[in-house]
């Protein structure tokens, strides 16, 4: 199974998307680089993630991003 399938969206609002996250890719690199990435896409204001719990927010002005 490929690890992108196992992110599960588990709370989408205007603006607002939340996820779990595999154990997998909560190792420190795999976080960081996560949370970089994310951060250079347009419209990206915050990116939280939570790596003891397994946890992703991700807050976007919704006019950049779809």
């Amino acid at each position: 199974m490929s690890i992108a399938k196992e992110v599960v969206l588990r709370h989408r609002e205007s603006g607002y998307l939340r996820f779990d996250i595999p154990e997998a890719l909560c190792t420190h690199y795999a976080a960081e680089e996560l949370t970089r990435e994310l951060e250079r896409v347009e419209g990206v204001y915050r990116v939280g993630f939570n790596q003891g719990a397994g946890k992703l927010a991700v807050r976007f002005h919704d006019a950049y991003c779809s």
